[in-house]
């Protein structure tokens, strides 16, 4: 029977919510007003206050960087919001160098993903800014305690530099200036913040990005405007405007006897007469972003390389090194006692001889900060991207946001007590006494060996693409990609594919094609036609030296050099000495002589060698060297070069070690070598010394101390005939069969592996070389 309309119930929905606005037994004022406070709540977030400080936001506190906005207002909750906002950001993104202000990070954080790509544009964010922006999106502070390292000065958030006067310490942060009496971080007075800025200059406070000595207490203080101040007599001085003189952040800056130095996107001068800040015409557009000191001599560097300052009536800067592109910039400059330096750029650390050439590189990839030195050859290094570093010489050690200190270091400063200081961009400035932070880090060496067992490859070319995996450079080994190709470059050699190249550290490679020899650097080709008179087919070594100048080697059909820009007047070098006698290595040491070896024939009729296997080359002549020298033997099989400058030689019956006072030490049969053939000579990171003995010697072995170390096949090496070894910055051996196989050994393997044997040492007498 059918229900009257009367009588009929209205069927209310499943879901209570929708249910409850069905019900018609809820007044209609009830649901209006419901609806009118959802839809509050929901447009709430759009109506922050967002009020704007006159003296600009104030830096970002923990919590901030924990808990920022999500939601319609800020960045999405989920990481693919942060990860689009910040991809967006890098596409467009231009290359330049100017920081990142804490303002526009703010904005970008607040953005949601829909609206990001306009937004950044709008700021023009480089690509510091991208990286802080990933920072301050995904950094927490530390749940680790950083060893001995306590935080202090709290209201320090993104500390910049850090200097000594002899007593006190001087701090500079982004948004103020601390003196630290007696380096007490428990006696601090603020000698400059945005409240004493905004109450001297009544304006808004710019971001601090340099600090320098102007007088035992006095500072320089430049800022991210291209303002510049000097803090003299308790009193602040406006030395130059924002962006009046100097348009670009202030980089650096460095006082040298009456003339102050700026570093900026040009180089200034303060003249104190005039009292006014003088740009130097001839280094408009160099970037100039760090200076140093160093027995009276000022140096200065910058995107295009590495400038010194002679204080001659022109008060000239001449450029003594030339910066690789892909280096970027030099943010720090250490001099070397032996006339080189240690440069940190935005690609890593460049140690450079005195001669000019590179001579190593580390931490490839990595953008430094600064350089501290402690010792002979350690050194603490702070970097932008990958922690704070420590190198004693021999290995690196690594402390980042694990080991409870962060990613972005800003400097590193030891002062007059012996105690350690580290910035850390969010984090704050750590302290801890020197002795037990080295000790400290030394507990977390970077990790470069894997407990992998031994592989064996094909040849170079198929071994450098699995171990290496794109690393253009790792210890002896190194990876260009050059028309297109990987070529793999040992000890400088070209090895894969088989030909003779040359490759330097520095990037520059040559590579000789018939009668053609192929010059490579910064990404650019020349193509050099040699002369139809050099025996190009015989080659068998190119190299470069410092001064540009290029030599080619022949398999006994002589010696020849010349300018690489003009091989017309290239010439043969003694030819009465490198005729038939095969060229096997040519190295120049950081003295800037060339050392040329050579593998004279016997003359069994004689019984004799005529021709001598060491030779060297400088700029008072050509010297030649045989057994006659006290050499061990007359043919040179391979040369290196150890850190004290001594030279190894390695010959049929051993090898000699020549040091820089022309003393000779031998090592042969007599002194228990065996087998006494040194093919090749190589020196690991602790200057052992590797050789390999060919088909005269089973396996390969190696010189520690007095103790000689040996592996073959029966302890099981892949082959007894190597021709080669190299070793990576991972402590794996590389080892080059006569057949073309390479293995790659890890060295604690063949640690464990190796026989040993002591050596004499009672015949091991210096003889000089050069005596009559």
């Amino acid at each position: 029977m059918e229900e009257s309309p009367e009588e009929q119930t209205p069927t209310l929905s499943s879901n209570p919510f929708i249910a409850f606005f069905q019900n018609p037994e809820v007044p209609r004022g009830i649901k209006v007003g419901l609806v009118l406070v959802f839809i509050l709540l929901i447009t709430y977030p759009f109506f922050g206050s967002g009020s704007d400080s006159r003296r600009g936001p104030a830096p970002l506190s923990s919590t901030d960087e924990m808990n920022f906005p999500t939601g319609p207002a800020g960045l999405e909750s989920s990481d693919l919001g942060s990860e689009q906002v910040q991809a967006e950001a890098a596409e467009i993104v231009e290359e330049r160098e100017d920081e990142a202000t804490e303002e526009s990070v703010k904005r970008i954080r607040k953005l949601g993903a829909s609206a990001a790509t306009e937004e950044v544009q709008a700021l023009a964010v480089d690509k510091n800014t991208i990286k802080l922006i990933k920072e301050k999106s995904s950094t927490t502070p530390p749940a680790v305690q950083p060893g001995p390292f306590i935080k202090v000065l709290p209201h320090v958030e993104w500390p910049i530099a850090m200097l000594s006067d002899g007593k006190n310490e001087w701090l500079a942060h982004r948004r103020g200036v601390e003196l630290l009496k007696d380096g007490d971080p428990r006696n601090v007075r603020t000698v400059i913040s945005d409240k004493t800025y905004d109450n001297e200059f009544n304006d808004d406070f710019p971001l601090i990005t340099s600090l320098s000595k102007a007088d035992a207490d006095s500072l320089w203080v430049g800022f991210d405007a291209g303002q510049l101040m000097l803090y003299e007599r308790y009193e602040w001085k406006m030395v130059a405007r924002r962006r009046e003189v100097i348009a670009t952040p202030i980089r650096a800056s460095i006082r040298n006897k009456d003339h102050t130095f700026i570093g900026a996107r040009d180089l200034f001068q303060w003249d104190a007469t005039l009292r006014r800040v003088i740009p130097n015409p001839n280094m408009k557009g160099t970037w100039i972003e760090s200076f140093a000191r160093d027995e009276g001599k000022l140096f200065a560097g910058g995107r295009k390389g590495l400038w010194q300052y002679d204080a001659n009536p022109e008060q000239t800067w001449t450029q003594i090194w030339d910066l690789p592109r892909k280096a970027r910039t030099i943010r720090s400059i250490r001099p070397l006692k032996n006339g080189g330096f240690i440069l940190g750029t935005m690609n890593g650390i460049y140690q450079i001889k005195a001669s000019g050439t590179v001579s190593d590189r580390h931490l490839d990839g990595i953008s430094v900060e600064s350089i501290t030195p402690i010792g002979k050859e350690s050194y603490w290094v702070a970097t932008r991207d990958g922690g704070l570093r420590f190198y004693d010489g021999v290995q690196w050690y690594i402390a980042d946001a694990a080991e409870g200190l962060g990613t972005r270091i800003t400097f590193a400063h030891i002062d007059q007590k012996g105690l350690f200081w580290v910035g850390v961009q969010g984090l704050g400035v750590f302290i801890a006494p020197l002795r037990q932070a080295e000790d400290w880090i030394k507990k977390h060496p970077e990790v470069v060996e894997n407990d992998s067992e031994p592989k064996v490859y094909s040849d170079a070319c198929h071994a450098a693409s699995e171990v290496l995996q794109g690393v253009s450079l790792s210890g002896d080994v190194s990876v260009e990609i050059i028309d297109g190709r990987g070529t793999v470059f040992v000890d400088g050699q070209q090895v894969c594919p088989a030909g003779v190249g040359y490759h330097r550290v520095d990037g520059t490679t040559l590579l000789l094609s018939g009668w053609n020899l192929l010059h490579y650097k910064e990404q650019k080709r020349i193509e050099i036609a040699l002369p139809k008179t050099i025996p190009a087919d015989r080659a068998s070594y190119v190299f470069l030296d410092s001064g540009g100048t290029a030599w080619l080697g022949t398999k006994g059909a002589g010696l020849f050099k010349g300018p690489l820009d003009d091989p017309e007047q290239w010439a043969s070098v003694a030819p009465a000495a490198f005729a038939d006698n095969p060229v096997t290595k040519i190295l120049e040491d950081d003295r800037g002589n060339v050392w040329i070896g050579t593998v004279p024939p016997y003359d069994n009729e004689n019984d004799t060698y005529h021709l001598k296997n060491l030779h060297l080359s400088n700029e008072k002549g050509m010297f030649h060297y045989g057994s006659r020298n006290h050499l061990l033997h007359s043919s040179t099989e391979d040369l290196a070069l150890r850190k004290d400058g001594s030279l190894v030689i390695g010959s049929k019956a051993g090898f000699s070690i020549l040091n820089t006072k022309a003393d000779v030490v031998n090592y042969g049969k007599k002194q228990g070598l065996d087998p006494i053939y040194a093919h090749a000579i190589q020196l690991d990171a602790r200057e052992r010394i590797w050789l390999s003995h060919l088909y005269y010697g089973k396996g390969i072995s190696w010189v520690e101390g007095t103790t000689l170390f040996r592996v073959t096949e029966k302890e099981g090496l892949f082959s007894d005939k190597i021709k080669m070894i190299a070793h990576d910055r991972k402590k794996r051996v590389w080892l080059f069969s006569t057949n073309g196989r390479v293995g790659v050994y890890p060295q604690s393997f063949l640690m464990k592996q190796a026989r040993s044997r002591p050596l004499k040492d009672k015949l091991m007498r210096p003889i000089n070389l050069f005596a009559k």
